[in-house]
């Protein structure tokens, strides 16, 4: 599939479309089951990924916080 492909699904799924473009997408999802199943992988994958870095991120954020805490405990036994 396209880079253009990429770009249009994203900013579908962001609601960064006007009413007539988002229109227009949604007749194209109709019409195409290529573009249609394409899409549906699109969706996938950024569920996926985001997903996947949603949770690499809370559990950098929980290690730093931890760390912070475990710093501060050693600072006040000194």
């Amino acid at each position: 599939m396209s880079e253009q492909n990429h770009i249009v699904f994203d900013q579908y799924l962001q609601g960064k479309m006007t009413v007539e473009e988002r229109k227009a997408f949604e007749k194209k999802l109709s019409e195409d089951s290529d573009f249609a199943l394409a899409f549906e992988n699109f969706k996938t994958t950024n569920l996926q990924l985001e997903a996947k870095f949603g949770y690499e991120q809370e559990h950098v954020a929980q290690n730093e916080k931890l760390k912070r805490v475990s710093d501060s405990d050693k600072k006040k036994k000194k």
